[in-house]
């Protein structure tokens, strides 16, 4: 080959090894992710934020659903270990998008309680 056309060659290869690599990278973070797993990390941080003090935090999922085409639900119950060292529970639900793998909505609440017994 003459020297020109190696540069040409040249020129050309670059580009295209670059963009190779940068679409396995993509490829790779396109990666699925379990929607359970997720929704129970991202319940933790939550409950963490909104209750500085609680340690010991255990999910339970109970239910699961098909929000849409793109979006899964996941729901059930927790505890966690207050300050005083008694044990509180709540109900969490999430949304979580499975094309963009990320979750779209968590919330969780304390259970109501049913009415004492009459004596």
């Amino acid at each position: 080959m003459t020297r020109p056309i190696r540069r040409a060659v040249l020129a050309l290869l670059v580009p295209l090894t670059a963009l190779a690599f940068a679409g396995s990278a993509l490829a790779k973070s396109k990666a699925p992710v379990d929607p359970k797993a997720a929704c129970q990390k991202d319940v933790e941080k939550k409950v963490k934020v909104k209750y500085a003090h609680a340690k010991d935090i255990q999910l339970t999922v109970s239910r699961e659903w098909q929000q849409s085409s793109t979006q899964s639900g996941v729901g059930g119950t927790g505890t966690y270990t207050a300050g005083d060292k008694k044990p509180r529970g709540f109900e969490w639900t999430c949304v979580y998008d499975t094309t963009k793998n990320k979750v779209l909505d968590v919330s969780f609440d304390k259970p109501t309680k049913s009415a004492p017994a009459k004596k």
